[in-house]
């Protein structure tokens, strides 16, 4: 009891509640058995003036309400927030719990993932005790909270009951649904759910066979969705129309802010993916990051997208490695950054861009293109190409990092000149092999 009345007058001092704000955020939450073998909580990892401190469990309940109240401050709390279920068993034990005994056991958590052996799988009824659980865990949580179900063979059946929860829930901002076994189906059921959720903000769909139709559903979700913020769609079968249908809906969507099409086939039969890409990118005020490597795309669609981004003040990151450009769409990209003021970040690695390319670039960043991050790894880059960029830079005030990684015809007098320019750009950093 004293130590309770001590706790509560240490929160009404400011300054003491500032040496209790560092304990939080620099110790470790464990059990040990005290003098008479019963169990108490401990603090450990503190400074030696703080090694150990026991408390009845009153006063941690105090300090554990404590740290709820602040725990959207974002400060690493170590506070146990992540449950990680390695077992099927354990599956089952979960989804048979009440909601009170979910709060009594789990009060802090905000994440829940499913990390299981290489030779252990859930089976439909385990993932239906999941799904119970994660209802009750989330709903109506005061925290926002993170589900990651990534690599945990999820599959159309599997994902309709998760689909049922998102539509109600909100609570949840983060779902991973990576690696798994959604086709277009269980994808529309999801994409379908969320046209009535307004919570989750981040969705990885990774590595899934998504496929055009789910694309297209997803992009009449977007066009009505106010929350998803973080959209993952890497590697997962979505074509041109698909693609295009996703561009469209950023016409009027003002939310989205980061998507990733890397590695999927949106180069095919491409004229309404080239304007609705177009359209988007000179409309957009929300997109900040788009990854389309790995797609294929050429030349007629960098300078579309080139064209739009003249015009566009939002977009900072862009991903265009490992893609068929040539000097045709090389000139239009650096003709349309020349023409804007906004900074950005520009990957061109694996494109196998040369001479003229790099010549053109360089030309680029001697008119202070304001580019503050360009990413050329494994391309064709010799010595004078270097120089050539190394002297460019003696004008750009603009690039603080450059990465020229795997360049086997590179040698030491290429290097050597761009570590010369680096050395006078504060927070600069070069990337070389």
């Amino acid at each position: 009891m004293l130590i309770k009345k001590s706790l509560s007058k240490t929160l009404k001092s400011v300054s003491i509640f500032a040496m209790v704000f560092s304990l939080f955020t620099t110790s470790s939450w464990a059990m040990e058995a005290d003098e008479t073998g019963t169990p108490a909580h401990t603090f450990m990892s503190l400074p030696k003036e703080v090694q150990v401190m026991c408390c009845p469990r009153e006063a941690l309940k105090e300090i554990a309400l404590v740290s709820k109240h602040f725990y959207g401050l974002s400060r690493d709390w170590n506070f146990p927030r992540t449950h990680v279920i390695s077992s099927p068993a354990e599956v089952k034990d979960l989804g048979n719990l009440t909601k009170s005994q979910i709060d009594q056991k789990y009060p802090l958590i905000t994440t829940v993932r499913v990390k299981l052996p290489v030779d252990l799988k859930l089976e439909e009824t385990d993932l239906k005790y999941l799904f119970d659980f994660i209802d009750v865990l989330f709903k109506d949580h005061s925290q926002p909270m993170t589900l990651d179900l990534s690599n945990s063979n999820i599959n159309e059946e599997d994902v309709t009951l998760l689909a049922n929860i998102l539509e109600t829930n909100t609570s949840l901002t983060h779902l991973n649904l990576s690696g798994n076994l959604i086709g277009e189906r269980g994808a529309v059921a999801l994409f379908t759910a969320l046209k009535s959720n307004n919570s989750l903000s981040k969705l990885i769909m990774a590595h899934n066979c998504i496929g055009d139709e789910a694309a297209e559903v997803l992009s009449d979700t977007l066009k009505t969705n106010t929350s998803l913020s973080h959209l993952d769609l890497k590697t997962t079968d979505i074509g041109s129309s698909g693609a295009a249908a996703l561009f469209s809906a950023l016409e009027t969507n003002h939310f989205l802010s980061t998507l990733i099409l890397c590695n999927n086939p949106i180069w095919q039969d491409g004229e309404a993916f080239k304007e609705n890409l177009g359209t988007a990118l000179r409309q957009s005020t929300s997109l900040t990051s788009l990854d389309l490597s790995e797609t294929s795309i050429g030349d007629e669609e960098v300078t579309a997208l080139s064209t739009a981004l003249a015009k566009n003040s939002s977009l900072k990151s862009l991903n265009l490695s490992k893609i068929n450009i040539s000097q045709t769409g090389i000139e239009a990209l650096c003709s349309a950054l020349e023409s804007t003021t906004t900074p950005r970040s520009l990957n061109l690695s694996i494109n196998v861009l040369g001479e003229p390319a790099l010549a053109r670039i360089a030309t680029a960043l001697q008119n202070n293109v304001p580019l503050i991050s360009l990413t050329l790894d494994h391309n064709v880059v010799f010595d004078a190409d270097a120089i050539r960029l190394a002297a460019a830079l003696e004008t750009n005030t603009s690039l603080t990092e450059l990465s020229l990684k795997g360049h086997e015809f590179l040698d030491e007098e290429g290097k050597e000149a761009l570590r010369a320019a680096f050395e006078s750009r504060k927070n600069g950093k070069l990337l070389l092999d």
